[in-house]
């Protein structure tokens, strides 16, 4: 999901993708899938690849080299029977 911060640059809605319906951050989804029941949050970061903190607010797919997502994964958890949960 595209990050709010270095995507959105922190602008709802957003102005470079009208169909973007939700905002999200490492915070945002961390929270989220911490909650999920039966699973474990093996990791959520952000992927921040080619992005350059110095340039100046533009739309940053335009350039074709920057990554700016928040990515999250999760594990089933076997040991939690999720009709427990």
């Amino acid at each position: 999901m595209p990050d709010f911060q270095l995507y959105e640059h922190e602008v709802w809605p957003s102005k470079f993708n009208f169909e973007h319906k939700t905002a999200w951050s490492v915070e945002k989804l961390k929270g989220l899938l911490e909650n999920l029941p039966a699973a474990e949050l093996i990791y959520c970061r952000l992927m921040d690849t080619n992005f350059d903190y110095s340039s100046e607010m533009k739309d940053v797919e335009q350039s074709g080299t920057a990554e700016v997502i928040v990515e999250g994964v999760v594990r089933k958890n076997a040991s939690i029977n999720s009709t427990d949960a």
